[in-house]
């Protein structure tokens, strides 16, 4: 499936594409693919700054996170979101056109992938609307892309208020009222 492109004076043409990997998704959440098309579309338009960007999502199963968490982080489990960036940035920086890329081509940010049994389960035991939780996990793993971490505590607080940013625009209550995500 591929997402709605969306634009905005900020960061030009946004492109997401999206595959759903574990049709539970859909079973879960009908729309769902939906939500996170829009939920990735408006972090990237609220914090990223110059040029067209895409940005894959595979929506998957704890399954599969659990063996990329052991590849990429030697963690044995599964987690409810991985992003992948295609380059190292900083927050809040223009995105840098990679080197041999023709111009006017879309920046491909990276890819993110999301556990649908972990996402789903922790809505559950803290009480949140899933839609809510899903587009808060898909703005977090777009925040990652754009190089925003909660290393540092203080980082933590940057990434965490930037999110509270983009979740607003959604109409989607802070997450760090109710816990962390």
């Amino acid at each position: 499936m591929t997402g709605d492109d969306g634009a905005c004076s900020r960061c030009g043409t946004v492109h997401i594409d999206i595959t759903v990997e574990d049709g539970a998704w859909l079973d879960d959440l009908p729309g769902a693919d939906d939500i996170v098309g829009q939920a990735c579309t408006r972090a990237l338009q609220v914090a990223c700054c110059g040029e067209a960007v895409t940005v894959s999502v595979l929506m998957a199963n704890d399954h599969m996170l659990a063996n990329l968490n052991g590849r990429w982080r030697h963690i044995d489990q599964p987690t409810d979101v991985l992003s992948f960036p295609s380059d190292d940035r900083s927050p809040g920086t223009r995105l840098r056109r990679p080197a041999g890329s023709p111009p006017g081509g879309a920046i491909a940010l990276g890819d993110i992938v999301i556990a649908r049994e972990t996402i789903v389960g922790d809505a559950r035991r803290q009480a949140l609307a899933l839609a809510d939780h899903l587009s808060h996990i898909i703005v977090h793993g777009t925040l990652h892309l754009l190089g925003y971490d909660h290393e540092t505590e203080a980082d933590a607080s940057v990434m965490e208020d930037m999110e509270r940013t983009v979740l607003k625009t959604l109409g989607i209550p802070d997450p760090y009222l109710a816990g962390p995500a």
